[in-house]
């Protein structure tokens, strides 16, 4: 601005006076006319300034400020989707998580430290964390932090990321003048939306910058479930519980999402995840990968889901506790194309068996006591599954303690009321250790005090009397359609029809509370089976049914009827497998474990051992798919933690700007698009709610200096007095 003043003065320097003859004229003249010369020239000079300053600010702001900052500089969360959607790749051969990370660094180093510029960066994979916190003005080490940025296999929490970078914000403390953005880097798939909730009410004040959604429509198929006939599996040398030598037969869904929905064939196959070692303390281990078996599955044109049946080879494997693991090809999200479901290979199921005394099957029918009664149940032909699928060994009453209990898998007590209060102490250990125990009433005994005792030392929710009632007139058994243990559901098909069969004459009127567990009732509504946790619903681990008739004719016809085998034979099999410490969660869930589980340790390398709180959840969050096992403070083995991807961002369909939008305005009070790093588009994309858009402060001081321009030509000619009628 000083260049006009510097002409202005220049252009008014003294010359040499040179007299001539009518110059005491002009003189005259100029003093009359001195004073209002001199304001012209004046209202010239400020003229001229004025436009000089006005281009020089706009011409300022464009150079030295960036759209929508103001000189105190801009404070900036960035918050990155970095769930499982953002692994899917894209035609260039890059995933969407490096594009965010591209985009990320970009707008980062558009960014002036020196202006007071700071940055902090949100990860949106659930649970939320913050990478940068709080902002910082390390500009280059906040760009390094994001190459330690990696995919999840966890849904995208887009509600828990924009309060933790409103809560990293409101804790910044800027300077005058200073601007606070949040930016959203994510490809706004169907997967990454899936998570966002309807919000009703006021959206939150601020800045909300979001990237334009992905158009691009990959196709994607993922491993949706993984079902086998029961989680414990016998590998047998001989002929097993399916009929064929060591051959079992798993059910696998697979749905797909994106694409065309043409026919589409992709191979499935299966294998087992294990450590080798299964007792004992845990040392050091080798994971191995077996295969079990496989095939090929075929999509129909517009088919989503579809399942399979794929048989696996069990024969000569050894006993151990793992994950059936389902895989098919790769795609363009590659880290849904896994799925594992917790299993235990044994050679044979351990069961004892509890009476008045041993059972022996070569006594006369008349003379079977209810401990007779269901070994035969167990062993339908005499001699073979003692060999094979089920070992039975018998109990005396006072032999139930924890060290004959060690060896066992599940135990059936006939004769409770003969168990001293020691005993029913090691049974409630026996069960949190993953045990399943049976109990029929004692069908010597009036009165089966023993039930308080149980549900005391077992934590069981049942009531009712603890005397045996007769029933009259005698009624039949239905099947209670409120199951939720599963522990007869491969029964379904012929549970019905073979419960119909039985007459019952006796029972012990206990009930679960609510209803809940009942699996058998009498026609009178009568809870005639029962199963839950020892503890409750909060327990893991650990199994207890009872049979609230007992196994006698003098009860009822069940122990001569054909329901006694197959529902003995479902209670032992499948509630083994039922009873067993595992958790198997979603990526991004926090299981909550079992008492004295002090730790996570993974079944692959490169990974680190997470230890686990006093409440009993994993202090870091299990994010990542993958296997681990739970140990206790002695170092012993307490069960499987299957984590698996998240079934909800596994969906890689676009979505449209409209849906977006509508999320975002309704979480922010002024959203706008993100077109380039540092820039968002103005006029009719701008979003904010209530605001169509205002020109640029540059635009408008460019318009005042035109017009000023304008005013400076005409004051110009004015003061030159270069109009026909001037004179002196």
């Amino acid at each position: 601005m000083s260049l006009p003043i510097i002409i202005h003065i220049l252009m008014r320097r003294r010359r040499r006076p040179i007299a001539w003859g009518a110059m005491r004229f002009l003189l005259e003249a100029y003093r009359k006319q001195r004073r209002r010369l001199a304001i012209e020239q004046l209202l010239l000079l400020l003229a001229r300034c004025a436009l000089v300053a006005l281009l020089a600010i706009a011409v300022g702001r464009l150079i030295f400020e960036r759209p929508g900052e103001r000189a105190g500089g801009v404070t900036r969360c960035i918050v990155i989707d970095n769930s499982l959607t953002s692994a899917v790749r894209l035609d260039d051969g890059r995933t969407a998580l490096r594009g965010h990370v591209d985009r990320a660094r970009a707008l980062i180093e558009s960014m002036d430290e020196t202006r007071g510029d700071r940055v902090a960066i949100v990860l949106l994979g659930a649970p939320v964390e913050a990478l940068v916190s709080p902002p910082t003005a390390d500009l280059r080490g906040a760009a390094r932090a994001l190459d330690s940025i990696e995919a999840t296999d966890s849904a995208m929490d887009l509600d828990a990321g924009l309060a933790m970078a409103r809560e990293l914000l409101d804790g910044a403390e800027g300077g005058a003048g200073e601007r606070q953005e949040i930016v959203a880097m994510s490809q706004w798939r169907e997967g990454s939306l899936a998570g966002a909730a309807d919000l009703d009410g006021a959206a939150a004040d601020g800045v909300l910058l979001i990237a334009r959604p992905e158009s691009t429509t990959p196709e994607n198929i993922r491993v949706a479930s993984v079902e086998p006939v029961r989680t414990v599996m016998l590998a047998l040398g001989g002929v097993g519980a399916s009929g064929v030598a060591g051959v079992g037969q798993v059910r696998v869904g697979l749905a797909r999402s994106g694409g065309d929905l043409g026919e589409r064939a992709v191979r499935v196959t299966l294998g087992l995840e294990r450590e080798r070692d299964r007792r004992g303390r845990i040392g050091d281990r080798t994971h191995e990968r077996l295969a079990l078996g496989g095939m090929t599955a075929r999509f129909g044109v517009g088919e989503r889901e579809i399942e399979l049946s794929v048989p696996v080879t069990l024969q000569d494997l050894t006993p151990g506790a793992g994950s059936l693991v389902a895989e098919i090809d790769d795609d363009a999200l590659g880290r849904d194309n896994r799925y594992r479901r917790e299993i235990d290979l044994r050679r044979s199921i351990r069961v004892g068996i509890v009476g008045d005394r041993p059972a022996d099957l070569g006594r006369r029918l008349e003379d079977f006591r209810p401990a007779d009664w269901i070994a035969l149940a167990l062993s339908p032909v005499p001699g073979v599954a003692r060999r094979t699928e089920i070992e039975i060994e018998g109990l005396a009453p006072l032999a139930v303690e924890a060290s004959r209990l060690a060896g066992l898998d599940a135990l059936v007590v006939t004769t409770p009321g003969l168990l001293p209060d020691a005993s029913w102490a090691a049974l409630r250990g026996f069960a949190d250790r993953g045990g399943l125990l049976v109990v029929t009433p004692d069908d010597s005994m009036g009165s089966q005090g023993w039930v308080g005792r149980m549900t005391r030392a077992l934590g069981l929710a049942w009531e009712g009397a603890w005397d045996v009632a007769a029933v009259e007139p005698p009624s039949l058994i239905e099947v209670a359609r409120d199951d939720q243990s599963g522990l007869l559901r491969l029964l379904a098909g012929e549970l019905e029809p073979l419960a119909r069969t039985v007459v019952v004459e006796r029972v012990l009127r206990v009930r679960a509370a609510q209803g809940r567990g009942a699996l058998l009732r009498l026609t009178d509504g009568t809870d005639v089976l029962l199963a839950d946790r020892p503890g409750g619903e909060a327990a893991n681990a650990g199994l207890v049914v009872m049979l609230n008739i007992a196994a006698s004719v003098d009860w009822s016809t069940l122990p001569a009827k054909p329901l006694m085998v197959p529902l003995m034979q479902e209670a032992i099999r499948q509630g083994v497998g039922l009873a067993q410490a595992r958790w198997r969660v979603s990526a991004g869930a926090w299981p909550t474990l079992s008492p004295g589980v002090i730790e996570l340790r993974p079944a692959e390398d490169g990974r680190a051992t997470i230890s686990v709180d006093d409440a009993a959840r994993p202090r870091s969050a299990l994010r990542v798919a993958g296997l681990w096992r739970a140990v206790d403070g002695a170092g012993l083995d307490r069960g499987l933690v299957v984590v698996n991807p998240s079934e909800e961002a596994s969906r890689v369909e676009p979505t449209d700007e409209s849906r977006v939008l509508a999320v975002a305005q309704a979480r922010a009070e002024d959203v706008r698009w993100l077109d380039a790093p540092g820039e968002w588009a103005s006029g009719e994309t701008t979003a904010r709610r209530g605001d169509p858009g205002r020109p640029g402060i540059s635009l408008m001081l460019f318009a005042a200096a035109l017009g000023l321009a304008t005013l400076e030509l005409g004051l110009a000619r004015w003061v030159s007095h270069a109009g026909a009628g001037s004179g002196v």
